[in-house]
């Protein structure tokens, strides 16, 4: 039996990196943003579809593209196919500013793509952004 996605959660995101650090710093913003939204921490691709397959959907999705086990591209095209999951909203961050490489998140079914901040001052401007968009 297939598990159906049918209620949101809309008060829950989900961020998804592999690197501890930046999940760490990315809390630390959204906290300081004073939002009402719980945040899940997932450590990577496979950890996020075990989450999505057990409990209602996130209002949105923050992921790391470069990722071990599954990639930002294996997980968007994987999503993307799913009639459960490719409504939920993904915001993908990278460490690479490639222009050419954010055309490509996009057509697989990124909702938007940011570049990874350098700072603290630059996340809490990130997810000022993500939470007037999204949140």
């Amino acid at each position: 039996m297939q598990p159906q996605i049918s209620m949101l959660s809309p008060n829950k995101i989900l961020l998804v990196d592999d690197d501890q650090d930046d999940r760490l710093l990315f809390i630390e913003a959204f906290n300081e943003s004073k939002t009402t939204l719980q945040i899940v921490q997932l450590e990577n691709g496979m950890k996020l579809f075990e989450y999505l397959e057990n409990e209602s959907a996130p209002r949105f999705i923050i992921m790391d593209f470069h990722m071990e086990l599954l990639t930002g591209e294996e997980i968007l095209t994987r999503m993307k196919k799913s009639k459960q999951y490719a409504k939920i909203p993904v915001i993908v961050y990278s460490g690479s500013s490639s222009s050419i490489q954010q055309h490509p998140v996009l057509e697989w079914g990124a909702n938007a793509y940011v570049q990874k901040p350098n700072s603290y001052k630059e996340t809490i401007e990130i997810v000022h952004s993500i939470l007037q968009l999204f949140g």
